[in-house]
């Protein structure tokens, strides 16, 4: 059962591996930091909804993702470690590790190819800010998706990625530079 309920999860937390930071390339587009924090809300089949406290740190090579889901009516917590220097995930739920070969390279942002679709802004008069929403193609393979990120710096705002559980949405809250507790890099103790 606990395989069936990672099998599930692994998509989504490939969608918020997403917003990682740029390959170097043409630096047309944007550059997130190397290293950033951040809440997310993704939504996938109606009611599920996965709420996600985010860490993540280019120079380590490492995504910590505290997670509280709801699927179909059932509630849990878990806790996703990804350390690609050592090509282990360490995931825990219920209070159980489970260690996970990563067989992937470090994500890295892919809108240097990604073509503009529309420009807008979120807010209202001097509040409102500037966003440019973007089409995706094949986003660390796992089909096409929509990003939309504030102009000037960046910040990723909402992603669609049509593909998965019928179109799985992940909106991003809080997001900001740097880390503010790096503890949440070090392996968890039941995984030791």
């Amino acid at each position: 059962m606990m395989m069936m309920r990672r099998t599930k999860m692994y998509p989504v937390i490939l969608i918020f591996t997403f917003f990682a930071m740029c390959q170097p390339t043409t630096g047309s587009i944007c550059c997130l930091p190397r290293q950033w924090h951040a809440h997310q809300l993704v939504s996938m089949e109606s009611p599920d909804k996965v709420y996600v406290d985010v860490s993540f740190d280019a120079n380590l090579k490492k995504i910590a993702s505290n997670m509280k889901m709801s699927r179909k009516g059932m509630k849990s917590q878990e806790f996703s470690l990804q350390d690609y220097d050592n090509s282990v995930e360490y995931y825990v739920a219920n209070n159980v590790c489970k260690k996970i070969p990563i067989t992937t390279g470090f994500p890295h942002f892919f809108v240097d190819s990604a073509i503009v679709l529309f420009q807008s802004f979120v807010g209202t008069g001097a509040n409102k800010i500037a966003t440019t929403t973007y089409e995706i193609s094949n986003t660390m393979e796992l089909g096409d998706g929509v990003l939309t990120v504030t102009d000037g710096e960046c910040i990723p705002i909402n992603f669609k990625l049509a593909a998965i559980n019928n179109g799985a949405s992940t909106d991003v809250y809080g997001f900001e530079e740097g880390i503010p507790d790096a503890t949440i890099f070090d392996t968890p103790a039941t995984c030791q």
